[in-house]
């Protein structure tokens, strides 16, 4: 039952299926709301431009800023959790892979999830894994969440640009 309950909270298309299958006097869920505030999470990159070779790769940092009362589920999370995740898309050939924190545990009810909050900055490797093709932009996506309600994910496309080396 905790599992769809997080699915819930994560994911409001299922909201008509899950109403069916819990008895409305045992529960009562929010689920996701809207976008988060602006302020609630914001990403950066302390680069404006990364260059990486087959050899070589480039080297960098995502800074991020979590506002107290928020938090942001962990590279970790599961059970229908959105995960933090610093990926590339749009192009092939180019692979981020990022030194994600220790997360938080955050006590609701009796779960425990893991969570990230106040500043952190990640380091990120940007390896070549075969031909580079396209245009590959590095993203970061994750979901804010307050005590009171889980915000629908956010993906924040970082501004710098990628040299082939």
């Amino acid at each position: 039952m905790r599992a769809l309950l997080r699915l819930y909270r994560t994911c409001p298309l299922a909201t008509g299926v899950l109403r069916e299958l819990l008895p409305t006097k045992q529960a009562t869920i929010q689920s996701a709301v809207g976008r988060a505030p602006d302020d609630a999470a914001q990403v950066f990159s302390h680069v404006d431009r990364v260059t990486g070779t087959a050899d070589v790769p480039a080297v960098f940092r995502v800074r991020v800023a979590i506002a107290p009362g928020y938090h942001v589920m962990s590279a970790t999370a599961g059970d229908g959790l959105i995960p933090f995740r610093i990926a590339v898309m749009n192009g092939g050939g180019v692979v981020a892979h990022a030194d994600y924190p220790e997360p938080t545990i955050l006590r609701m009810g009796d779960d425990a999830i893991e969570v990230y909050e106040g500043d952190m900055e990640i380091p990120v490797v940007l390896e070549r894994a075969c031909d580079w093709s396209g245009t590959p932009i590095v993203y970061v996506r994750y979901q804010v969440c307050s005590e009171q309600a889980g915000f629908a994910p956010t993906t924040v496309v970082l501004d710098f640009s990628g040299d082939r080396g």
